[in-house]
Formats: structure tokens, C-alpha cells, sequence
């Protein structure tokens, strides 16, 4: 009897996990939808999605929010294509538990907690995107590597 509470309590455990990995895939599936969406304001989709410490921090989310939208000519083609393989749902969003192990050391910095809100959105097309997710919204979805280092820092708003 002992044996099957244990097994009855892991399934409630993992499925609980798993409902969270997934509702976190929505969350982000459905930030990425909106951005490229005209009809909802890039203030509506920081405020809705995105955690942000104060009014700088969301001047600088709504920035952030604007250029994904509207890149500059520089990134333009990155983010062009981002857009392409959003609106035609050419992507993949994998969990920081399915990275390769050199890929997880880019988050060695991170607390454990936090390495298990780390996402990857993989558009078909172009770079891959790093989400870090807090609670039921977006804590950072921009960050840099720099050239030679190993860690991703994921800029806070």
C-alpha cells in the first residue's frame, strides 16, 4: 500500500511539473504571438507579460518590446526572420532540463530555481532566443553572450 501512495504521489508531482513547463511554453508562445500582433500596444504586452522593477525598467522593456517589432536596419534581417518563423509557428521552445550540458554552463550563475525558468525559442530560421521566466510572466526574453565568454547574461527590466 506504502508503495502505491509513493507511486500515486511522484505522478501528481511530475504532472504538476510538467503542467507548469507547459503553461510557461504558453506564456511565451503567446508573448511572441502579440508582439507581432498591430492591434495590441507594446505598453499592454509589457504590462500584461513582462516583469519589470520600475518606470525605467519598463521604458526599457517597452524598447526592447518596439524593436522586436520595428528593428533597426542593423538587425533587421535577425529579426525579420524571427518574425516569419513566429508567424508561421516554425519554432521549437525546449527547457533548460533538455539542454546539452555545455549549453547549461552559459547559466551557471544562475540559482537553481532560476535555471529551471530558463527556456530556448529556436526559430527555424535564425538565432536562437533565450526566456527566462518568473511566476506567470516574463522576467527577460534579451540577453548577451559576450565574444569568448561562456555565461548568457539576461538583461532584468
Amino acid at each position: 500500500m506504502k508503495a502505491l501512495l509513493l507511486l500515486f504521489n511522484m505522478l501528481i508531482a511530475l504532472s504538476t511539473f510538467c503542467k507548469g513547463q507547459n503553461d510557461q511554453r504558453q506564456l511565451i508562445e503567446l508573448f511572441y504571438k502579440k508582439i507581432y500582433d498591430l492591434n495590441i500596444s507594446p505598453e499592454q504586452i509589457v504590462k500584461d507579460h513582462i516583469i519589470y522593477s520600475d518606470t525605467i525598467g519598463f521604458e526599457h522593456a517597452l524598447g526592447s518590446v518596439k524593436s522586436l517589432r520595428q528593428p533597426l536596419s542593423n538587425a533587421n534581417e535577425h529579426f525579420s526572420l524571427l518574425k516569419k518563423d513566429i508567424e508561421n509557428r516554425d519554432y521549437v521552445i525546449s527547457h533548460f532540463d533538455s539542454f546539452g550540458e555545455n549549453e547549461k554552463t552559459k547559466f551557471h550563475y544562475l540559482e537553481e530555481k532560476d535555471r529551471t525558468n530558463v527556456y530556448r525559442l529556436s526559430p527555424k530560421n535564425t538565432i536562437e532566443q533565450y526566456i527566462l521566466i518568473k511566476g506567470n510572466k516574463i522576467r527577460s526574453f534579451f540577453g548577451v553572450q559576450k565574444t569568448g565568454a561562456s555565461g548568457y547574461t539576461f538583461i532584468i527590466y
